[in-house]
């Protein structure tokens, strides 16, 4: 069974992802950051994920963190997610809030690009990715050190 994911009416830059209370890592989605209210590194608006963030932050009104951007993809291989002029030129992909799940301690989605299932779980000091690729495609995984939130 999964929770709905709610909408947000203000601007709480509370970040989506898997970690549990005074955890060492909160590993969520990461869009583009295209302003204050991606201080968290996700918007609800938003529908272009580049990667999965091992670290975030929430509630705190300014960006930072969104280390070790980790993104499963499939096809030819690519060195960046892209840019936010051209958000698909590289690894990124859409994703829809249908095909999202948000659980205490768990998060998933399916990156529509390549029809990648995500999922991501989390302990005191680990974050754990689970992902399930189309059987006929390529895969690979981006660890992308250089991308951060702010």
């Amino acid at each position: 069974m999964s929770i709905p994911i709610l909408v947000p009416v203000d601007h709480g830059h509370v970040f989506l992802g898997a970690h549990v209370p005074f955890g060492g890592v909160q590993a969520g989605p990461t869009n583009y950051i295209k302003g204050w209210d991606w201080c968290s590194g996700y918007h609800y608006s938003d529908s272009i994920v580049t990667g999965f963030s091992q670290l975030h932050l929430s509630g705190t009104g300014i960006g930072e963190l969104g280390d070790v951007l980790i993104t499963p993809y499939t096809g030819e291989l690519k060195t960046s997610p892209g840019t936010q002029e051209n958000p698909l030129a590289g690894y990124a992909s859409k994703y829809t809030h249908q095909d999202e799940t948000a659980k205490a301690g768990y998060y998933s989605v399916i990156m529509k690009r390549y029809y990648i299932r995500v999922e991501l779980t989390a302990t005191e000091r680990v974050a754990v990715h689970k992902y399930t690729f189309p059987q006929a495609e390529q895969a690979h995984i981006a660890i992308n050190l250089t991308s951060g939130i702010g």
